[in-house]
């Protein structure tokens, strides 16, 4: 996908719901650590940046959980941030992230980074 079609995604997320400093730094740190793990060492990368996030090992990532793993890499994110992030994400409306749903988490944040970029650097993308 081009910058164009992420920023054209991008305007169909409220920017209310989600701002939030350092989204667009952990999210390249994210997709930059999934670059770095040779496919032959993890079949699903995201898999494994999952299990760091889930803490106690449920298979399950709570607002908490969320929370910790962001702020472990200055992410300031507030709780309703954090619960904007779950609804987007959260399929089966069980209120957590299992690691199908991982992927949209993720995707969710980066938006919503490219629409605080769009907003501070006057739409420029």
């Amino acid at each position: 996908m081009t910058r164009d079609g992420c920023c054209q995604l991008a305007s169909a997320v409220p920017t209310d719901t989600v701002a939030c400093k350092h989204r667009c730094r952990v999210t390249a740190q994210i997709w930059e650590r999934r670059r770095r793990i040779p496919s032959t060492t993890y079949n699903d990368p995201l898999a494994h940046i999952f299990s760091e996030f889930d803490k106690d090992g449920d298979g399950h990532l709570t607002s908490e959980e969320i929370a910790e793993a962001l702020n472990s890499r200055n992410v300031e994110i507030t709780p309703e941030q954090i619960r904007e992030f779950i609804r987007a994400a959260d399929d089966n409306n069980n209120g957590t992230v299992e690691r199908a749903e991982f992927p949209q988490l993720i995707f969710h944040m980066a938006i919503a980074d490219l629409k605080s970029v769009q907003s501070t650097d006057g739409g420029a993308a």
